[in-house]
């Protein structure tokens, strides 16, 4: 148990950390940035996901930091990975919807990540199942390639009592 305590004060510093090094215009942070990213994602604990969604930033100039993101939070479980996705769905979508985009297409063009996506979408709030709603409706009016798989999540949600 104190170890756990001891492993939880950590990932706390690493997290203050990474807070500090968000701020991108002081030079060395986009790189340390990515690299407490890919040292918090070692820690394997699921708790990581919806925290390190929050760290996405459509404006940023460094990509690259996102995509570190976008990496650690993929090496998860699909169980674990959606399940954090979706604890953030709302706030994602309100704070940072192309970088959500980006994670979308990345589920959409993998079969096994869709498919648990499709089982566990049902079981979302309302409230989630429309922001999820929103979410795909954009990315099949903007790439026609991505429009039965966005149709199959969304069915995926109406069937469970959506309205």
């Amino acid at each position: 148990s104190s170890v756990r305590a001891q492993d939880r004060h950590v990932l706390e510093s690493l997290f203050d950390e990474l807070k500090r090094a968000s701020d991108f215009s002081l030079d060395g942070n986009p790189r340390r940035f990515a690299e407490l990213v890919e040292e918090i994602a070692r820690s394997g604990d699921p708790a990581i996901v919806p925290r390190l969604l929050g760290f996405f930033d459509d404006q940023t100039s460094f990509p690259d930091a996102m995509f570190a993101i976008v990496h650690a939070v993929e090496q998860f479980d699909d169980t674990v990975y959606l399940t954090g996705l979706f604890s953030m769905i709302e706030e994602t979508w309100a704070a940072s919807p192309e970088w959500l985009m980006v994670l979308h297409y990345r589920i959409l063009n993998s079969p096994d990540t869709m498919k648990r996506y499709r089982e566990m979408v049902g079981r979302l709030s309302r409230r989630q199942k429309v922001a999820l709603r929103d979410l795909l409706v954009r990315i099949k009016n903007n790439e026609p390639e991505f429009s039965v798989r966005c149709t199959v999540l969304i069915k995926a949600m109406s069937r469970f009592s959506f309205f």
